[in-house]
C-alpha cells in the first residue's frame, strides 16, 4: 500500500503501474536465481567483465547509486551484486516499453520501480515501501544517461532524501566501460 495524495490516502497502483515483488522484498525466488545464473553466464562469455571492491557491498538493504552510461548498467549490477538482499530498479515508465522482451523480463523479475516525473512522491514512497520491506534500490542519481564517461551531471534529489527518510545507507557505483558497448 503506497500514500499517493494524487489518487487518495492509501492508492494501490495498478498492475499495469508496478509489478513488483510483495512481502519480503529481501528474498529471491528460485526462478529469479535461475534466470540470473543462466544470464550471468552469458554475460561472461559474451563480455570481459571485472569487478573491484565487490567486499565493500553492504550485506543488508542498500541504495545503490550508478552512473548510467549505456544498456548493460543495471544488468551488470543486478547480475554480479549479491542476489539477496533483492535490488529493485528505478527507471523512467517508457523503458518497460521498449520492446515486448524486455517488458517480459522486467514483469516476469517484478523488480523494476517505474517513475513517473509528474508523480515524484509516488515513486518516492514506492521506493521507501520496497526500501522498508528490506529490499535494496538502484538508482541513477543524474537522472538520465550520461553523455561522456567520466563526467558527472547535476544529481537530482531522489536518493539523498530517500536515504535520509529511510535511514538507508547510500552506496556509489561507479562502471566503466558500458558506454562502449
Amino acid at each position: 500500500m503506497i500514500a499517493d495524495p494524487e489518487r487518495g490516502e492509501h492508492a494501490r497502483p495498478s498492475a499495469q503501474e508496478q509489478q513488483i515483488q510483495q512481502g519480503n522484498a529481501a528474498k529471491s525466488s528460485l526462478y529469479v536465481r535461475a534466470f540470473r545464473f543462466v544470464v550471468r553466464a552469458t554475460f561472461m562469455v559474451l563480455f570481459r567483465v571485472r569487478i573491484l571492491g565487490l567486499k565493500n557491498v553492504p550485506t543488508t538493504h542498500t541504495i545503490v547509486c550508478i552512473n548510467h552510461l549505456g544498456w548493460t548498467d543495471v544488468f551488470l549490477v543486478l547480475l554480479f551484486f549479491p542476489v539477496e538482499p533483492r535490488i529493485y530498479v528505478m527507471g523512467e515508465a517508457e523503458v518497460k516499453d521498449i520492446s515486448a522482451f524486455r517488458r517480459w523480463v522486467i514483469n516476469s523479475l517484478q523488480v523494476f520501480v517505474m517513475l513517473d516525473r509528474s508523480k515524484p512522491v509516488l515513486a518516492l514512497r514506492t521506493m521507501e515501501d520496497v526500501l522498508r520491506r528490506d529490499g535494496s534500490i538502484l538508482i541513477c542519481p543524474e537522472g538520465r544517461l550520461g553523455a561522456q564517461e567520466g563526467q558527472r551531471q547535476p544529481l537530482q534529489p531522489g536518493a539523498a532524501h530517500t536515504g535520509v527518510i529511510t535511514g538507508v545507507p547510500l552506496l556509489p557505483v561507479g562502471l566503466t566501460g558500458p558506454s562502449q558497448l
